[in-house]
């Protein structure tokens, strides 16, 4: 009697595991997956960047920021490509499994952070008054639930143009005011800037203007 031939099955297994491997390895890379020239005029992006043309210098490479950006923006462009070609085909086979990878872990230090804001107040010519901000002791109104990491995906005050999302939050939060406290007039969601410094910097105390608020009137929520 002959032998048996020998099963491909292992082969066959073997060949899809290192296929997936390789197409979710490649997604979660952290390296861009689209690339923007105006991106690196971002307040992060330029710290980092003045930051590593310092250490770079340092070493005997003499590199300008600007110089610094265009080789970056030209490999993350090359980058982006390689990505796109690879995994944008995957993409219908993604959203049917639910198995994609939309954003890079740890991409870049966020020395920017945002801290979200709720403000009321009781009449149109009256203060807001404060009942919410991000790691506040002092404003903790629902913080169970904003602090939450599921609710803080909703919302991204990083962007530069947010989506109906932060508007549908808003208005949300803004009809849990209204209903708490009838004296509520009006409410108001933004996002205040901060810069956090290294150890041993002195302070940067500035804060700029709110982003993305929303303002809510009683009457636009409570129908």
């Amino acid at each position: 009697m002959s032998a048996a031939a020998p099963s491909r099955w292992p082969a066959v297994r073997a060949a899809g595991i290192a296929a997936v491997l390789f197409v979710h390895g490649l997604a979660t890379l952290p390296l861009p997956h689209s690339m923007r020239r105006a991106s690196f005029d971002e307040p992060v992006a330029q710290e980092e960047l003045s930051a590593q043309a310092r250490l770079l210098r340092r070493i005997g490479v003499n590199v300008t920021t600007e110089e610094l950006v265009d080789v970056m923006f030209r490999s993350g462009t090359a980058w982006v490509s390689v990505y796109n070609a690879v995994l944008k085909p995957l993409e219908p086979a993604f959203r049917i499994t639910g198995t994609g990878q939309s954003w890079g872990l740890f991409t870049y230090p966020d020395t920017f952070p945002h801290q979200l804001i709720v403000e009321v107040r009781s009449s149109k010519s009256g203060p807001w008054v404060t009942l919410f901000a991000g790691l506040d002791p002092e404003h903790r109104w629902m913080r169970d639930v904003l602090a939450y990491r599921r609710v803080r995906g909703v919302y991204d005050g990083q962007t530069t143009k947010p989506g109906a999302s932060w508007n549908n939050l808003t208005k949300w939060l803004a009809r849990r005011a209204f209903t708490e406290d009838p004296a509520v007039q009006a409410v108001r969601i933004s996002f205040r800037r901060f810069h956090t410094v290294k150890p041993g910097e002195p302070p940067d105390t500035t804060v700029e203007a709110q982003r993305h608020a929303r303002t809510w009137a009683r009457a636009q929520v409570m129908r």
